[in-house]
């Protein structure tokens, strides 16, 4: 595959379609294109893609900040995303690397990510790329007023 891009780019607008059909294939069918735009248009968030012969076909998103608790700059990844015929060949790795150079560049002390309970291929590529289960996520919904 010639026109692979290990490490990914910085995604663009006109990745916002690939980047949607990506989205999909995790189940999140309500994001909009403008929720994509506006992550494209934030200082704090990483978007990053993979092409393979010139299509998309990777994405990850992660943000930055200070959290208190770890004394500094925090990564979060809020996606990751390779598209089901091309995983296994490494696109997701490639993603995570430059997401862990743009971790260094940004002087992050860490990169945490939140994984589903159901997902457990993605359990295993995190838990090989040296991510540690560490705590329990909560969450609740905010009612509306």
């Amino acid at each position: 595959m010639s026109g692979r891009r290990l490490g990914g780019r910085p995604a663009a607008a006109s990745d916002v379609p690939a980047i949607l059909a990506l989205l999909r294939e995790l189940g999140y069918c309500e994001v909009t294109a403008d929720a994509v735009r506006a992550v494209l248009a934030d200082a704090g968030s990483l978007p990053l893609v993979a092409e393979v012969d010139g299509s998309v076909v990777g994405f990850l998103n992660a943000c930055f900040r200070t959290q208190l608790h770890h004394g500094g700059v925090v990564g979060r990844i809020d996606e990751l995303v390779v598209a089901a015929a091309h995983r296994g060949q490494g696109i997701g790795a490639s993603l995570l690397q430059a997401c862990l150079a743009a971790a260094r560049e940004r002087g992050a002390r860490l990169v945490e990510v939140t994984c589903r309970l159901s997902r457990h291929d993605a359990h295993r590529f995190y838990e090989a790329a040296g991510f540690r289960r560490t705590s329990f996520r909560f969450e609740i919904d905010v009612p509306a007023a």
